[in-house]
């Protein structure tokens, strides 16, 4: 909300009476001489204006550089010179001939949308590097054609490899047949009788060849 006592004539050729006073003091003193006009108090400024009493205490005593800083400062001159109905303009331009807070330029930098096309920053910078060394890796890798190795496996023992020859069946071993026959008791007893030889006791042993494979018949 702004405030302004336009309703009464502002204070006027207060510059061309104060032509010799130094800029700030030439400004206070007219912020002060123009509230007095009005028959206000600076009290009652500062709570209408919402400024401490101190900071318009120290414009109207010609000291700016109190203030807390030069964005401040120049919002405080514009709102109490305005409210008294001087020229806010004309009285920052006077406080600043002499102010060493008011006289540097305050940087008001403001945050600029990048556009599409502007220049990438370190970390697309960084993965795009990284992007290209796995690339490369991989390039190299195929056309060296180095696979992964296999592991070679120890060759067998020649003691456990199966041999080449022919297999042959081992000779049979012959056997012994006990052959009993029927007479066997009745020729016990004729030997008995007969002539005084002994008889021929137990079994008789035959020898049964072994069995031997088929000669191989000659190529016809």
């Amino acid at each position: 909300m702004a405030f302004s006592l336009r309703s009464k004539p502002p204070l006027a050729g207060s510059a061309r009476c104060f032509e010799a006073v130094p800029g700030p003091l030439l400004a206070a003193a007219m912020l002060r001489q123009q509230r007095e006009t009005f028959a206000l108090d600076l009290a009652d400024v500062a709570a209408v204006l919402r400024i401490k009493l101190a900071y318009l205490a120290a414009l109207e005593a010609g000291r700016p550089d109190e203030l807390p800083g030069a964005v401040y400062a120049i919002g405080f001159i514009r709102a109490y010179a305005d409210y008294l109905g001087l020229d806010g303009g004309e009285m920052l331009r006077l406080f600043r001939q002499g102010s060493t807070l008011l006289g540097v330029k305050p940087d008001l930098a403001f945050p600029i949308q990048l556009g599409d096309r502007s220049v990438p920053g370190g970390g697309m910078l960084l993965v795009a590097l990284i992007l290209a060394i796995c690339g490369y890796g991989g390039w190299f890798y195929v056309s060296t054609g180095e696979g992964p190795r296999r592991e070679r496996v120890a060759e067998v023992p020649l003691e456990l490899l199966p041999s080449r020859e022919p297999f042959r069946t081992p000779p049979a071993i012959p056997r012994l047949v006990e052959a009993q026959g029927p007479g066997h008791s009745s020729a016990t007893e004729a030997g008995s009788g007969s002539g005084g030889r002994p008889a021929v006791t137990g079994s008789a042993v035959a020898v049964v060849p072994a069995a031997t494979d088929p000669a191989p018949s000659p190529p016809g």
